[in-house]
């Protein structure tokens, strides 16, 4: 039973990655329901709450906030928290999020991966000057939003769950 589950789960992260997210809650679901191993009831329920989140229903982040604060060990939780609370554009969170799941888990590839690809700063638009220069300031916020469009083209969150 506990290899369909870890099956089930495989198959849910692969559909998620796809963008297929009611058929990746479904076997997030289904793996949840079926597990018999107490170490990934956790990692299988915050599975379930980043995943309503991408589908809208913010209640799967309070899910995923309560099971990343009692975790001890898993940091696939702190994974999925942090990618739920970047989809909805609480940086800081997740940010918060990722560091706590370091903590658990320091060698964790996806919060690493996570933490270098958010960590990262554009660089100003006229390097010459200074960050804080008016101009830079200025330029930097006017092309923000095609900077958003281009990102939102190679997703980091599809990369890392």
């Amino acid at each position: 039973m506990a290899e369909s589950t870890v099956a089930l789960y495989k198959q849910g992260k692969k559909k998620f990655r796809e963008g297929l997210f009611k058929q990746a809650l479904s076997c997030f679901m289904a793996a949840n329901r079926n597990n018999q191993d107490p170490e990934r009831k956790n990692k299988y329920a915050s599975a379930i709450g980043m995943t309503q989140v991408f589908m809208g229903d913010r209640s799967g982040l309070n899910l995923c906030r309560r099971l990343a604060e009692i975790e001890p060990f898993d940091g696939d939780v702190a994974l999925h928290l942090a990618q739920a609370e970047l989809h909805i554009k609480h940086r800081k969170q997740a940010i918060a999020a990722i560091e706590h799941g370091l903590r658990i888990s320091p060698r964790h590839k996806g919060l690493n991966h996570l933490q270098r690809m958010i960590g990262r700063r554009r660089t100003p638009p006229f390097n010459f000057l200074e960050r804080d220069h008016f101009l830079n300031k200025v330029v930097g916020k006017m092309t923000y939003k095609s900077y958003l469009k281009k990102q939102a083209k190679h997703p980091i969150l599809s990369k890392v769950a």
